[in-house]
C-alpha cells in the first residue's frame, strides 16, 4: 500500500483551477500551463482571466497568479519572479512635452495607463535613488 501512495504522489492528477489578470496570463501563465498539460496528462487544468480579484474559496479556484504584492493576509503566497515596469517616452512625444526632472512632474503629463485589478486607475507608486512617491 505504501509504494501506491508513494506512486500517486509523483504523478499530478485531478483538476486545478487557476486564474490570472488578462494580460500576464496571456502572455506568461498560458503557455506555462501549456507546457505543464504536456507533462502531465492526467491533470486537468482549467485556466480563467479576470481583472478583478476574486474570492479563491467561494469561486473555488486553487491557485491565483498575480502581479503586485496586494496579498490578503489570509493567503498563502510565494514569489515566482520580479515584475519591474519602466515608463517611456518617445522623441516625438518629448518634443512636444518638457522632459520631467523630478517624480513630482510626472502628473502633468497625458500617458498611457494599465489598469491592474483592484488597485487604483492611473495611479503608481514610482521609485528612485532619490525618492518614493504615488503619481498620478
Amino acid at each position: 500500500m505504501m509504494d501506491e501512495l508513494s506512486d500517486v504522489r509523483q504523478v499530478p492528477q485531478g483538476t486545478l483551477r487557476i486564474i490570472s489578470s488578462f494580460g500576464f496570463g496571456r502572455r506568461v501563465v498560458a503557455p506555462a500551463l501549456s507546457a505543464l498539460a504536456l507533462q502531465y496528462p492526467q491533470l486537468e487544468l482549467r485556466f480563467d482571466v479576470q481583472d478583478r480579484l476574486v474570492d479563491l474559496v467561494n469561486e473555488g479556484v486553487d491557485l491565483d497568479i498575480r502581479v503586485g504584492d496586494d496579498i490578503a493576509p489570509n493567503l498563502i503566497a510565494r514569489q515566482l519572479a520580479a515584475n519591474h515596469r519602466v515608463l517611456c517616452a518617445s522623441p516625438q512625444f518629448l518634443a512636444r512635452h518638457a522632459p520631467p526632472k523630478q517624480l513630482s512632474d510626472l502628473a502633468a503629463l497625458p500617458c498611457l495607463v494599465i489598469k491592474e485589478r483592484d488597485h487604483p486607475f492611473g495611479v503608481w507608486q514610482l521609485h528612485s535613488k532619490e525618492a518614493s512617491t504615488p503619481s498620478r
